[in-house]
């Protein structure tokens, strides 16, 4: 097998293995393969795996959340990728990542951790005919994350691996854009630490869970000197209270 797929052809592999149906149950993958999960309450970090010396088995330690299973369940997947990935030792992981599966200067062991914990529980020749055909939202995006159990932001993400548009799905904490995935067909860089802009759907949402989807200038997402100065995008944004996290789905209007 390709090296470069190796994260999502060993998650496919475990799945066709353990015959596992959507959404996986991570407590019978994590026993299959020698590991016990325990929810604990760290601060300082969201995940972490220890290696049991000499044995084929393992502790995943989880931060317990009140909120936000999802999140929980892909730092399982996280850990769980760590410890089959070939190369990976024992692991710490502060969930600082922001679930990358590619980009430059990112931890190349977290960055296949985050790929095999994405196929493992959203796996894309099942979210493919979820998204084809149509344009992305935040109400696909959310029916995808019911469906298989995941986090609004990991399945935003894998819909961005899987989608034939050209779009981009950005995450913004408190007002400030914090990370985000491009389609591959996406041609423009969105610059994140900023301010959100003004003329921002998301800038508009706030303090209710809330969504609302309109056509704004590009000029309030990117400055890349390839978009027109009069360009627009598409914008569906959602605020999510329990995080002050707020998701949008660009898509560029052609």
């Amino acid at each position: 097998m390709a090296a470069s797929r190796l994260p999502e052809d060993l998650a496919r592999s475990l799945l066709r293995h353990l015959r596992v149906e959507q959404p996986v149950d991570l407590e019978l993958v994590a026993f299959a393969t020698g590991l016990s999960i325990r929810r604990e309450n760290p601060t300082s970090f969201e995940g972490a795996l220890t290696r049991i010396p000499g044995q084929a088995q393992g502790v995943v330690v989880v931060r317990r959340v009140s909120r936000g299973w999802g999140r929980e369940r892909f730092t399982i997947a996280h850990e769980i990728g760590h410890y089959l990935l070939p190369g990976h030792g024992s692991t710490v992981c502060s969930g600082d990542t922001g679930m990358m599966l590619r980009g430059r200067g990112s931890d190349e062991h977290e960055v296949a951790a985050n790929r095999f914990a994405a196929e493992l529980l959203l796996p894309a020749a099942e979210v493919v005919p979820l998204v084809r055909k149509q344009r992305l939202s935040v109400a696909i995006v959310k029916s995808i994350a019911q469906k298989f159990s995941a986090s609004l932001t990991a399945a935003a993400f894998q819909c961005m691996e899987v989608t034939e548009e050209s779009c981009a799905a950005v995450v913004s904490v408190d007002g400030i854009r914090r990370s985000y995935r491009p389609s591959r067909t996406w041609s423009y860089f969105l610059p994140v630490g900023g301010m959100l802009d003004h003329r921002s759907v998301a800038a508009r949402l706030g303090f209710e869970d809330a969504s609302d989807a309109a056509e704004v200038p590009a000029i309030a997402w990117t400055t890349s000197k390839s978009m027109a100065p009069a360009a627009k995008l598409f914008e569906n944004s959602i605020y999510l209270p329990p995080y002050s996290m707020t998701l949008s789905i660009l898509t560029a209007i052609r």
